[in-house]
């Protein structure tokens, strides 16, 4: 039930930059390429309902409408404590209300119990986090915090680098004039937002069903752009890279705008942003 379409708004510039790369730097197209094995292709393809122009997503697709279904149940607003383990088996899930989100609730704790597993996702700080107040870590740590240790995984929270691990480098360039970008809108523009707004409701088109960030390369290096890389990348390759074709080295990607800390810096005007994301593992260079 997810939707993949083109989106409900064309913007000249992702397909200008998928006929430039396809044609330049040698690399075939693909419709989608949102999967965990294909490299080394450029696509344009958007999670969004192409007649809605609304974002497709899981939460929209397997929770939001599941009101009706009794056997799912979300509570908003809770902080889980730890795992509870019986006989080394996950068998439920200690949690108290979270005093930010929640200030008046109580703070007692509560208990649910699993009837066949627990699913721990909480993201990369969290989920190292949970696991440890469970008794999962490294000895010395959960001794230092008097708890009991059920497991010893002494890489449980360790190796993790922070943004170091998706290094980001984002270019902006002036658009040519008259060129249609997200920029009035991602500046708040009143005149522009309550245009595509209105748009947007009537036929699900204009720039709020796109996410002007579209055109995209997961990519390999191949042997010429491997040699021009150097030698100081040679043993990142060789151990992280070369005989896992699935695994890309950066991701080259096109903003129709600027964005984030850019709208601080930059005049108003129309931009397009060059972007170059690094993949795990990180790479460095001295």
């Amino acid at each position: 039930p997810i939707k993949v379409s083109s989106g409900g708004c064309k913007l000249s510039a992702s397909a200008e930059f998928i006929h430039v790369g396809t044609t330049y730097h040698k690399r075939q197209y693909a419709e989608d390429t949102d999967d965990l094995e294909t490299c080394n292709t450029y696509s344009m393809r958007r999670y969004i309902d192409g007649t809605t122009g609304r974002r497709s997503d899981a939460a929209h697709h397997y929770v939001y409408n599941q009101a009706h279904n009794a056997n799912l149940h979300i509570w908003v607003g809770k902080r889980v404590k730890r795992v509870i383990f019986q006989d080394n088996r996950a068998v439920g899930v200690e949690f108290t209300s979270d005093p930010v989100s929640c200030p008046d609730a109580g703070q007692s704790s509560s208990i649910v119990r699993a009837s066949k597993l627990v699913v721990v996702s909480a993201g990369a700080f969290g989920s190292p986090a949970i696991l440890e107040r469970s008794g999962i870590g490294a000895e010395a740590i959960l001794k230092r915090c008097n708890i009991e240790q059920l497991v010893d995984l002494p890489g449980v929270g360790e190796n993790y680098r922070g943004l170091r691990d998706h290094n980001g480098i984002f270019v902006p360039y002036f658009a040519a004039e008259g060129a249609i970008t997200m920029d009035p809108l991602w500046r708040g523009k009143e005149s522009v937002v309550q245009e595509n707004l209105a748009q947007w409701k009537t036929n699900g088109k204009s720039l709020i069903a796109q996410n002007g960030c579209d055109a995209k390369i997961k990519w390999r290096p191949d042997d010429d752009e491997l040699k021009a890389m150097g030698p100081v990348f040679q043993p990142r390759w060789k151990e992280f890279f070369q005989d896992r074709p699935d695994k890309a080295v950066a991701i080259f990607a096109l903003s129709e705008g600027s964005a984030g800390s850019l709208l601080r810096i930059l005049p108003p005007r129309n931009y397009m942003v060059a972007c170059c994301f690094t993949v795990l593992p990180p790479i460095y260079y001295p």
